[in-house]
């Protein structure tokens, strides 16, 4: 269940904060976005399991390369994010693309040793309005084919451009998108999944609920963003 829902995490795509010579905050920069794009960025999260059995994983998101692709416009530049599971200590095997534009983040695919998928999906819109609401592509990685998929689409909405995330004790504006997905092929039970970003810092936070219980709780613990993005 873990590993799933750090994939759901991942694609949907809060504390201690470390710091570096051109970030120090997250509030704010010279560059608009939902989730700061360059080579050297990273991300780490906790993930809370609430509900018995309860438990603690970790993981990092790293933008590690850029992805060139000369034939194809819209691929070009995209960043490649890397995940790493922190608490068995190794990296997974496949990457997801991302790339920022006017209207909002994009999620441009995956890559891995065996596969890769092209497909251009806005993910989120940013500007937003709050329920502003729009369908989204699934992709998905079949660790055991070794192959992406496109199974369905996913109803996204912009919850509130106010929302409200506290982290060891601060509270943070954010913008909050929420979708729903079901827990496994074969189970029609849904996580309801509320994301929350800062803007030019990216998601702080998630709150994962099963009808009215809240299951999950995934916070940022440590990230690092370098600039100009």
């Amino acid at each position: 269940m873990g590993k799933n829902l750090i994939k759901i995490f991942l694609i949907s795509l809060a504390i201690l904060f470390s710091s570096c010579e051109e970030s120090t905050s997250p509030n704010g920069s010279k560059n608009d976005s939902l989730l700061p794009l360059q080579i050297g960025n990273y991300w780490t999260y906790y993930q809370f399991t609430l509900t018995p059995p309860t438990s603690v994983d970790s993981f990092k998101l790293i933008i590690e390369n850029l992805f060139t692709n000369n034939a194809q416009n819209d691929f070009s530049n995209a960043y490649i994010m890397s995940i790493y599971d922190l608490r068995f200590g190794n990296k997974l095997d496949y990457r997801w693309l991302y790339k920022n534009e006017p209207d909002g983040l994009y999620l441009l695919g995956g890559i891995s040793a065996s596969d890769t998928l092209l497909r251009k999906i806005k993910l989120l819109k940013y500007p937003v309005d709050s329920n502003e609401v729009w369908l989204v592509p699934n992709i998905t990685y079949q660790i055991d084919e070794g192959v992406f998929k496109i199974k369905d689409t996913t109803l996204y909405k912009c919850v509130s451009t106010k929302g409200r995330f506290t982290l060891n004790g601060q509270e943070y504006f954010c913008y909050v998108y929420h979708h729903r997905t079901r827990q496994g092929d074969d189970i029609l039970a849904y996580w309801e999944i509320f994301d929350f970003y800062v803007p030019n810092t990216g998601k702080i936070g998630s709150i994962i609920m099963v009808d009215t219980v809240v299951t999950h709780r995934i916070e940022l613990r440590d990230f690092k963003l370098l600039f100009p993005y």
